[in-house]
């Protein structure tokens, strides 16, 4: 070759490269060139006619779409995973981009690489684009098969490691619910799955199908919301109106054994009657001679397109409407007897809508009415010892501090969240906190009192040891380091249970003066707080109050959380609602967990009596309230005493004990210069060496 020719070779090159790809649609393309091996339930050719509806997924599947994301929410067996395998197919045939499919669990991956690779091997287009499945060839395996152009990677969607230094042009989610929320402590599956597209902005596909689960708690339903949230319309028979396969349309028929004998949709047109023999014309879109077609329902935002579609839509020779039908009356004769799972069941995998679990807890709007009168940052009458419960965020630190007195009826002094650095135990959002934790409360009998105890969560492993740090230099003020329990695992622990000292000391053994992490009880803490709790009014034992000002999030995050059955085993959990924070309740966990440290739950009359009197004992530095603030279950009309600046509290004063045996209030406490002997009782509340406690 000539350096002419050499010249001439190289701008044809850099031409082709330049050029846009070539307009590749997906429906078209799949119905010349795919071909459904065995054992599927129809091998053969691919053929829209079975499956009219999957032809507008393809169709924006394409790479000439411009929407950047599809969804699909839909029954079982629904326009999931071979639409993925014909788009795939397609893709790999362009051979321009790595594709990434991720499934939520290592047998589903290896199933679907199987059904990828035989699609592979019986499509002619593409069999000899990729790397041929060899058992010493690394360049097609479960995980990874190499074509001209890229590759085609099939993974589990469990581990951040597993998203890593992949970049990907087309992502697949395959049941997108069943993924994890929060891999590895970095995001859900699907937005670091979406990140690995950032090199193809503009160009890129994700693909997430799913079965939905629960209400408020389903990422396909979040994901759905986002975009068009397109219906499959059909048309009556009878009178051509379009209209959709819904529930509400749906009848069946019983014989005199109770036995479901026919089923049919009600046109809500005309209100005739439509058997499922008619199914073979409705289903069949304008491409196939029918009036079919999808409507949008809302205008999405711009980038995605969404669709559902259930089981009442699935084709001739698949699941019959007198099948679901049957399955449905067995699902709500469950229900009758206290056992929801089938219905759950039905909704999820055959109506593709998630499940709402009833539940009786009380509104947000509920318990905000109950709030009471008093001002934040002061302790309302009753309120005899002070906890704080502290959730660790990136960017903050979300603070609980609540009054506690006689049967755990307690009053919400303060919630609000310290912004700042958390990565430097001394500085940022600590120092903020640990001025908070050591300032003087006013109460309403007119004295100060300081906060007890304070459990501080190092449950997130990149800030565990920061709050290990924190609370080992102030552990004499009873300063917490707690982590909460499983919920899967430990939903039978205790809320407040001996710690584990974590500091090594000689000989590689416990140190004896080290850090204690405290193990918490969240599922107990939850139940307590939620179900039992939050439903009681008035006041009294148990009760929790709140003040009216306290900030309005409070409120929703308090009620963030519904108790779902999750896991192989189906316990009943409580997980956190889609859309919505719960450091608030995660506080009040905590807050709860350092109240019972100091063994509020045990302490006898006699010692409220103590705490009381010497509450009441006004120090001479305390301030003089002129308006104290009543305990009511209606607004207070008296003015509020404002919070004080945040000081350092002051050194504790010695205080005398009652005796071991008295039932009477403990004597006023000698002075400072002439302190009397201390005896601890064994079997009281937990010693507090920085704030206000008795040590009995």
């Amino acid at each position: 070759m000539n350096v002419a020719d050499g010249y001439q070779a190289v701008l044809e090159v850099i031409a082709r490269a330049m050029a846009p790809d070539p307009d590749l649609q997906l429906d078209v393309w799949a119905e010349e060139h795919v071909i459904v091996p065995p054992p599927a339930a129809l091998p053969g050719p691919y053929r829209l006619r079975h499956t009219p509806f999957a032809r507008r997924v393809l169709q924006v599947l394409s790479p000439s779409h411009p929407c950047k994301r599809v969804v699909v929410k839909a029954a079982s067996q629904m326009l999931k995973t071979q639409v993925f395998i014909c788009a795939a197919l397609g893709w790999v045939r362009q051979g321009n981009a790595n594709i990434l499919a991720l499934e939520p669990t290592d047998k589903l991956a290896k199933r679907l690489s199987k059904r990828v690779g035989d699609a592979i091997t019986a499509c002619d287009e593409v069999r000899e684009l990729v790397a041929k499945p060899r058992s010493r060839d690394s360049r097609n395996t479960v995980d990874a098969k190499d074509f001209e152009g890229g590759t085609l990677y099939i993974t589990t969607a469990g581990s951040s490691s597993n998203l890593a230094e992949i970049n990907a042009r087309y992502v697949f989610l395959d049941e997108v619910d069943r993924m994890e929320r929060n891999v590895n402590g970095e995001g859900s599956a699907p937005e670091l799955a979406e990140a690995r597209t950032t090199t193809h902005e503009g160009e890129q596909k994700i693909y997430g199908v799913s079965s939905p689960t629960v209400e408020g708690n389903s990422e396909i339903d979040d994901q759905h919301e986002r975009g068009t949230q397109e219906h499959y319309h059909v048309p009556c028979p009878h009178c051509s109106e379009l209209h959709e396969l819904v529930l509400e349309n749906f009848r069946w028929a019983k014989d005199d054994a109770g036995i479901v004998v026919r089923a049919w949709f009600v046109c809500p047109a005309c209100g005739a009657e439509i058997e499922e023999a008619d199914k073979a014309t409705m289903l069949l879109d304008e491409a196939l001679g029918g009036r079919a077609c999808w409507v949008p329902t809302a205008a999405g935002d711009g980038e995605t397109i969404s669709f559902t579609i259930n089981a009442f839509y699935a084709p001739l020779g698949s699941i019959t409407w007198l099948g679901l039908a049957r399955q449905l009356v067995r699902a709500l004769e469950a229900e009758k007897l206290g056992n929801v799972e089938p219905k759950r069941v039905f909704w999820n995998t055959r109506l593709a809508l998630s499940y709402a679990y009833s539940s009786d807890l009380p509104e947000a709007s509920t318990l905000r009415d109950r709030a009471l009168g008093y001002a934040e940052f002061t302790v309302p009458a009753g309120g005899l010892l002070l906890t704080a419960g502290v959730d660790v965020q990136h960017d903050r630190l979300a603070v609980i501090i609540r009054a506690w007195g006689r049967g755990e009826e307690s009053w919400l002094v303060y919630w609000g969240e310290i912004h700042g650095a958390t990565l430097n135990p001394e500085a940022g959002a600590w120092a903020d906190l640990d001025v908070l934790l050591q300032r003087r409360y006013p109460h309403a009998w007119g004295g100060t009192m300081g906060i007890v105890a304070a459990s501080i969560d190092g449950s997130d492993g990149a800030r565990t040891e920061i709050v290990n740090a924190f609370c080992r230099k102030r552990r004499h003020r009873n300063v917490m380091s707690v982590k909460g329990a499983s919920e899967q695992t430990n939903d039978r622990r205790e809320i407040y249970a001996p710690p584990k000292v974590v500091d090594v000391g000689a000989r590689h053994k416990p140190a004896k003066h080290g850090l204690q992490q405290h193990i918490v009880g969240t599922h107990r803490a939850k139940d307590l707080i939620l179900e039992t709790r939050a439903r009681l009014t008035g006041s009294g034992p148990g009760r929790m109050h709140a003040y009216e000002s306290v900030r309005a999030d409070y409120w929703e995050q308090l009620t963030s959380e519904v108790k779902i059955p999750t896991g192989p085993k189906r316990r009943m959990t409580w997980t956190k609602k889609g859309g919505v924070r719960n450091e608030a309740l995660d506080a009040e966990v905590y807050a709860l967990h350092a109240a019972r440290s100091q063994k509020v739950n045990l302490l006898r009359e006699s010692h409220w009596d103590a705490i009381e009197h010497r509450l009441r004992q006004r120090g001479l530095l305390d301030p003089v309230i002129e308006d104290a603030v009543v305990q009511s279950e209606t607004p207070a009309t008296a003015a509020e005493p404002q919070p004080p600046a945040a000081v350092q509290a002051p050194a504790p004063v010695p205080q005398s004990e009652p005796e071991p045996d008295t039932e009477q209030p403990a004597a006023a406490p000698p002075t400072p210069a002439a302190p009397a002997p201390k005896k601890v009782r064994r079997g009281g509340p937990a010693r507090s060496r920085g704030g206000f406690a008795n040590n009995w």
